[in-house]
């Protein structure tokens, strides 16, 4: 366009006319060529500036328009990084808390059940204690049944042992040898103390009582009575010991009740 004008311009100052007659004045055809081809400078010089405006327009929008996609590329690259960082930032706190979690309940499982072992190790050895000791109390009281079955057969077989009587018969037989002895008098010959003696001897066996003269056969009795006192003693002992085993025997142990062990073990202290 521009080279278009500028061949324009200078075609129309180079133009010529020829002379006719009755045609236009020469000067005033020159005037309005030169003029013409003025005003075709001014607007080919007009056409160049804004050519060139618009050329650098065009090439300051395109380097804003490639800095807007770059911004916003690296924009979109930034924001995509941070978010795979933190997924896996995320992804690597939720594995440690997981394995951390996993770490601590199979501590925690192991520890439980070592003290399970612990405790069923605990109970064998009080359930072999407390059998040992249930075979020798049985032990015990079988020798002990054995020594008083010894006992009865060595120093009571074929005693007959008195009927029990009243209190008022019993004050009486206490008062009539004193009755007997207050009757006597200084008087009373050889025969009749016999006598005497000899119906008191009578009415203590009626009564139940034997009158034994022989001193080895008091002191029999006596050792015989000491003897039987010290086996009541250790009877009782043992029925005390057998009725704490028994209530012992009675008590239901848990293996996975801590709670009845220990009372076990203060029922054991008791």
């Amino acid at each position: 366009m521009e080279d278009l004008m500028e061949k324009n311009a200078e075609f129309i100052r180079k133009k010529e006319f020829h002379i006719v007659f009755k045609g236009y004045k020469p000067e005033e055809v020159d005037k309005f060529l030169d003029a013409l081809s003025a005003e075709f400078d001014r607007l080919a010089r007009k056409n160049r500036e804004l050519q060139e405006s618009l050329d650098k327009l065009k090439f300051e929008s395109t380097v804003e328009e490639t800095d807007i996609k770059k911004v916003i590329q690296d924009a979109l690259v930034s924001a995509h990084k941070v978010a795979e960082e933190i997924k896996n930032q995320a992804k690597k706190e939720a594995e440690e808390f997981v394995e951390q979690r996993k770490q601590f309940e199979e501590k925690a499982l192991g520890e439980l059940q070592q003290k399970k072992m612990k405790l069923e190790e605990s109970m064998l050895v009080l359930r072999g204690k407390y059998d040992e000791l249930k075979d020798k109390i049985r032990r015990l009281l079988e020798n002990f049944n054995q020594y008083i079955s010894e006992i009865d057969a060595e120093y009571f077989e074929g005693v007959e042992y008195p009927e029990k009587k009243d209190s008022e018969d019993l004050k009486e037989d206490e008062q009539a040898p004193d009755q007997s002895l207050t009757a006597e008098t200084p008087s009373e010959t050889p025969e009749e103390a016999f006598e005497l003696e000899d119906y008191k001897i009578s009415q203590e066996r009626d009564s139940g009582f034997y009158f034994v003269r022989d001193r080895e056969k008091e002191k029999k009795e006596e050792q015989k009575k000491s003897e039987t006192e010290e086996t009541t003693h250790h009877i009782q002992e043992t029925e005390k010991a057998d009725e704490s085993s028994q209530k012992r025997q009675r008590k239901k142990i848990d293996i996975a009740n801590p709670d009845i062990i220990e009372n076990f073990f203060k029922a054991s202290d008791d």
